[in-house]
Parts: structure tokens; C-alpha cells; sequence
């Protein structure tokens, strides 16, 4: 399985900087860099953060690609 947080997507389709999401989100500039490159979890509190800054779900943040999907 495979799965990918798109959070620099959904920002960019939003219109904003990593500046302005971090000043939007409380969070560093480096914590917003940080999530859009490696972010390996996120927690909760975080994702809702993201969420109510970006106007959006986490199900539009988290992308699932099956197994069975997956080229290998």
C-alpha cells in the first residue's frame, strides 16, 4: 500500500505560500517544509489544523493506492 500526503498540492490548488500557510497554521515555515517532504505521519491535531487553513478534508490531503495498484 501506498500512501502519500499531498499536502503541497491541495496548497498550491488553494492559492497560498508555505509562508502563509505557516502564519495561517500557527506551524514554522520549516514544519510546513518538513510535512510536504517527508511526512511519514501526522497527527491528528495537526491534520485538523491543516484542514480548517487549507478548507478542506483529510480525505482530500491523504491519497490510498492499494497494493494491487502499485507498480512495482
Amino acid at each position: 500500500m501506498t500512501v502519500k500526503f499531498r499536502l503541497a498540492e491541495v496548497r498550491k490548488e488553494r492559492g497560498m505560500s508555505q509562508n502563509q500557510l505557516a502564519k495561517a497554521s500557527g506551524m514554522t515555515l520549516q514544519n510546513v517544509q518538513h510535512l510536504e517532504r517527508k511526512a511519514k505521519s501526522v497527527p491528528f491535531e495537526t491534520l485538523n489544523t491543516l484542514c480548517n487553513c487549507l478548507k478542506c478534508t483529510p480525505a482530500d490531503l491523504i491519497e490510498y493506492t492499494p497494493d494491487s495498484e502499485v507498480q512495482q
